[in-house]
This record gives structure tokens, sequence and C-alpha cells, in this order.
């Protein structure tokens, strides 16, 4: 089963995130088109939750405005499957475990194949629990996203093995930018496959811009300022 992904280039990758928040979702879906005419390579779509992990206080509060506003997840694979009208360009989804689990496994995912969704990302869900979601996922042909950190070589070994799509480097409060080079040169001697990441300070083979989009969406930018934005980045 062939994945959107697959085609996504080696290096210079840049993946744009959004959530809803407090804007209507046909906004949302002119805000998405007006990144991928700005160059997204892919584009990163919250699931709002009221407790996600790894999102900092901005994408938090508008996680919150979107679930006042009545948006879920079927509200999010409505969104893709639209997008998918005008669109070719990859879609994964970051959501916590929780969502996943009251929305069903099963069901989740076949939702992901049939609106179109390539991959997701669980921030909160280690390698080492990534089974009990993988059988569906393989079913249905959508990808999980793996996040890799400094840690011992044989984890990673694993991680890096079972990887595909990309991999999503992120750094604990410790690692050093020398931390995270090596651990990408760690990562590129096992497998060819693209790293990429939200933290500017190392280089990777991609770039997500995340809260800076929040923050103009939040500040009332138009799209083609986004779209703008985004191919400032290129």
């Amino acid at each position: 089963m062939s994945n959107r992904l697959d085609n996504l280039k080696k290096e210079g990758i840049l993946g744009a995130f959004i959530t809803p928040g407090d804007i209507d979702i046909e906004k949302t879906e002119e805000y998405i088109l007006s990144m991928i005419e700005g160059g997204a390579d892919f584009i990163e779509i919250g699931i709002p939750f009221s407790d996600p992990i790894a999102e900092d206080s901005t994408i938090q509060e508008f996680y919150i405005k979107a679930l006042e506003n009545k948006v879920n997840t079927d509200t999010i694979f409505d969104c893709v499957k639209r997008l998918r009208k005008d669109t070719e360009v990859p879609v994964v989804i970051i959501t916590n475990a929780n969502p996943v689990f009251s929305y069903g496994i099963d069901r989740f995912f076949e939702n992901c194949r049939l609106s179109g969704v390539d991959a997701i990302i669980m921030p909160d869900v280690p390698y080492e629990e990534v089974e009990e979601f993988k059988g569906e996922a393989d079913k249905n042909g959508v990808y999980i996203i793996m996040a890799v950190a400094p840690t011992d070589e044989d984890r990673i070994e694993k991680i890096v093995k079972d990887a595909k799509g990309f991999l999503y480097a992120t750094a604990l409060a410790e690692n050093t930018v020398e931390d995270m080079e090596k651990l990408i040169s760690t990562v590129k001697a096992k497998k060819d496959i693209p790293v990429v990441t939200k933290d500017e300070s190392f280089k990777c083979d991609g770039l997500i811009l995340s809260n800076e989009i929040v923050k103009l969406i939040d500040r009332g930018m138009e799209t083609k300022a986004i779209s703008h934005f985004v191919k400032s980045y290129k």
C-alpha cells in the first residue's frame, strides 16, 4: 500500500503545523492550502486534546479554543477529506494516545485511510508501546512517525529499524547541539530516512514550522501572508 510520505525528498524538507484553534474549519483549510502554496512539503494537523504532551502554552490555548468550538477527531478527518480534492501533499496528524483509544483504534486508522491521512505522531506513546497501534496502522497503510532522542544506541537502533516516512528528532532538557548532531549521524548510519525537527538550533533534513504559524494565525494574519512566511523558509 503506497504512502505519500514515500515520495518525500531526503533533505530541505519543510513541514507546517496547524490546529483549528479559534478559527472556523473552512478558514483552517484556507490556511493549509496557503501553506502548501508557500512550499510546505507536508502538513501536520493537531487533534485538539485537553492535556497535550510536548506542546507549549500557545498551542495548548488553541486546543482549548478548538474544543470549545466543538472541533473533534471527525472534524479533522472531514477537513482532510475535503483537502484531498485540491492537494496530494502528505498530511500527518499529531495527537495523544487517548483520543485514538476513545475513538477506537481500528476505526481511527480506517478513517485515516479513508480521509487521506498519511501518518500519525503520538508524542506520549514510547517506542516500547507502539505495537498496540501498529497492526491497524499497517493494515490501513498509515505510518506511525516515531520520535528519536539521544538515548542508548540499542534503543535508537530499534526505533530506526521500524521507522517509516521520517523520524522526528527531539532534544531532552540536558541535550546539547552536539548531542543532537551525533544522534542524527547515528540515525543516518543505520538507515536512509529523513530526520525532521521543530527545533532550529541544530541542523536536520527538515524543519516543522509550528508555534510561529499558530502565533501568526492568532494575530489574524491573512492567508497570503502565511504563504509568504512559509516560503521564507524555503
